[in-house]
């Protein structure tokens, strides 16, 4: 938990509800064609209790959160480099009302951070390519996309890759 409550804080999110509030939200406020994703409170119950959930709060309040893990939440495009280990960042939450338009460029960075400490030789994601800003977004921090576009269901995903260097190199 957060210990300065005035400044911008990341923590391992605790709070289950919480964090899919966020997620709901986010899916609304997100500009893409498509319809949003179905959410289960139950997956989000489980990547808390398994402590997957980092979350950025200013003044106590949950601002983005994102969902990093080992599991693969798809299976990877033969595109993709057959590297491992490989860690995945899913779940990318911004809140729409925070006036703050770098939530999700600091959610990433913090994303290819711990990958980097942890080790991962990957980083990886999907994301609906409808959402251009999120995709300028990563191929400006040196992801690239592997394959074509896939649907699940009438939602469009492209698959993204960032390649790490190992320590030391």
């Amino acid at each position: 938990m957060c210990e300065h409550r005035s400044v911008d804080c990341w923590e391992l999110v605790g709070n289950a509800d919480e964090a899919h509030a966020l997620l709901v939200a986010s899916d609304r406020g997100a500009r893409g064609t498509g319809s949003p994703p179905q959410r289960n409170p139950a997956t989000t119950q489980r990547l808390v209790r398994t402590g997957a959930v980092h979350g950025l709060r200013r003044e106590g309040r949950l601002l983005v959160a994102v969902t990093l893990t080992e599991e693969p939440p798809f299976r990877p495009n033969a595109e993709c480099t057959d590297v491992s280990p490989v860690l995945y960042m899913r779940r990318l939450s911004l809140d729409p009302d925070a006036q703050d338009t770098l939530l999700g460029f600091r959610a990433v960075k913090r994303a290819i951070s711990h990958a980097r400490r942890h080790g991962y030789r990957a980083l990886r994601s999907e994301v609906n390519p409808d959402l251009s800003g999120v995709l300028r977004m990563l191929r400006s921090l040196g992801f690239r996309q592997c394959g074509e576009a896939t649907f699940h269901g009438t939602v469009p995903a492209v698959q993204m890759e960032l390649l790490l260097p190992q320590v030391g190199t």
